[in-house]
């Protein structure tokens, strides 16, 4: 395992007086005060936190040649090729430079990468990113820095020299490497030194960790999971590995982790206590952490989908559930929620408890009820109670087809989709409207299943 640091090779300034494109000295403070005086972040960054190797980034733009007699002054190298010197200085008065290959300068620069020794992984020569074309170059060139990089190294980054596109270009490739390659590698510290600051901090540049900020990649595609999945896995795994940096209750931290787990909704009364924890730890979030914004978000969303009246009612909530799971295309889950719901439903009504039934009991049963619902669509009088009850048969039994495929394989185009989608929000309405707290029609459904024996 290694300490890794990614950092460019700018520009520099033009000093008028010399005529040319120079690094100027600063004195780099660390967090905890110590101070090293130089003209390259490099060499700050190299003492301050245990640097083991570097990878080199820049462009056909970057000042390679003063980089080099840099290198010789501290004392990194012993000796100086003043005609491998001259080359680069000649490559830099080049017109146009930018236009070649990056290919050819990197060849120029090998007999530097050797001069560093093992410090030096790699030398990545960046074209400017002038188009789309030679963005996504970039992020190629980028992405091969993978074979510099082992599982268990920590990676950091320096954003204080070059263009400042280089790094996006960088922390893209961290992600990369984490998120595709899945390599196990860490970003410790992204590091600016603000060189202008000196003039009002005693002639002190700090070195500023920016991490904190690109953090905040994490917390979003952890909102992004939620909204895409209905999940907080990735939220979950933040709060268990201390990454998120944010203080929650016990009972946030708790609501949140057990989203995590896909089995959650289908206990439905521990997912209600699931939503009893989001709507307490709404009240109690501190929103003003950045972070909050996300996690305040989720319990907000999961409260207003599921608390309120939902709560007190909970066919109510599995009818809000089923569509929830059908919003995130988890279509076989929504299908056996709802069926699940309706028998049990069914035989609360025709005062069977389905626990106590064995599996062939259960099977007779449910066949009983699928038959009453048949009959009662086919007598079914537009004029009075029983037709509530014919229709909600009606619809039931194509979703019942639809489930039954669903659990089987089948394919459901898109028509069945939305055939099934609106027998989902019908549930969900017509629950509301002709069953929850209407007697009279429960009592008419509760007559027809009335003759159900087991």
């Amino acid at each position: 395992m290694a300490n890794i640091l990614i950092t460019s090779i700018g520009n520099g300034t033009y000093d008028t007086e010399k005529k040319e494109h120079t690094y100027r000295p600063a004195r780099y403070v660390g967090a905890a005060g110590q101070v090293v005086e130089s003209a390259y972040v490099l060499d700050a960054l190299t003492a301050l936190y245990h640097i083991d190797k570097c990878i080199l980034v820049g462009t056909a733009g970057s000042q390679w040649a003063a980089f080099y007699e840099h290198l010789f002054k501290s004392g990194r190298l012993d000796e100086m090729d003043e005609e491998y010197l001259l080359e680069l200085l000649e490559f830099n008065e080049q017109p146009e430079k930018y236009k070649l290959p990056p290919e050819d300068l990197r060849c120029r620069l090998e007999p530097l990468k050797q001069a560093m020794g093992a410090f030096c992984c790699e030398i990545v020569v960046l074209k400017y990113g002038l188009n789309d074309q030679e963005i996504l170059r970039n992020f190629v060139l980028l992405s091969n820095l993978g074979a510099s990089i082992q599982n268990g190294d920590s990676i950091y980054f320096d954003i204080t020299h070059s263009f400042r596109s280089l790094a996006l270009y960088e922390y893209l490739t961290v992600s990369y490497l984490q998120n595709v390659l899945q390599k196990d590698v860490r970003l410790e510290f992204v590091s600016y030194g603000m060189f202008e600051f000196a003039r009002e901090n005693g002639g002190l540049s700090p070195i500023v960790d920016l991490s904190q900020l690109l953090r905040l990649t994490d917390w979003i595609k952890a909102a992004e999971e939620y909204n895409r999945f209905g999940t907080a896995k990735l939220l979950a795994e933040l709060l268990a590995s201390d990454r998120i940096g944010l203080e929650l209750s016990r009972e946030s931290q708790k609501a949140l982790r057990r989203l995590g787990d896909p089995m959650i909704t289908s206990n439905l009364e521990e997912f209600r206590n699931l939503i009893k924890n989001c709507e307490s730890a709404v009240k109690q979030l501190d929103t003003s952490q950045g972070q909050a914004q996300i996690v305040g978000y989720i319990l907000r969303d999961l409260a207003r989908r599921f608390g309120g009246e939902a709560l007190q009612n909970m066919p109510l909530m599995i009818a809000r559930l089923a569509r929830w799971h059908y919003e995130k295309a988890r279509y076989i889950e929504a299908a056996i929620t709802l069926q699940e719901f309706l028998m049990n439903y069914c035989a609360e009504l025709a005062e069977i408890n389905r626990k106590s039934l064995s599996e062939e009991q259960d099977i007779a049963f449910q066949h009983q009820v699928h038959k009453c619902l048949r009959e009662r669509k086919m007598t079914s009088n537009d004029n009075d109670v029983r037709s509530i009850i014919g229709q909600f048969a009606e619809r039931y039994l194509t979703f019942k087809d639809y489930r039954n495929a669903l659990c089987h394989g089948k394919h459901l185009d898109e028509a069945e989709r939305e055939d099934f989608a609106q027998f989902i929000k019908y549930f969900a309405s017509v629950y509301s409207r002709q069953f929850y707290q209407k007697p009279e029609n429960e009592e008419a459904l509760c007559a027809l299943l009335g003759k159900i024996s087991v």
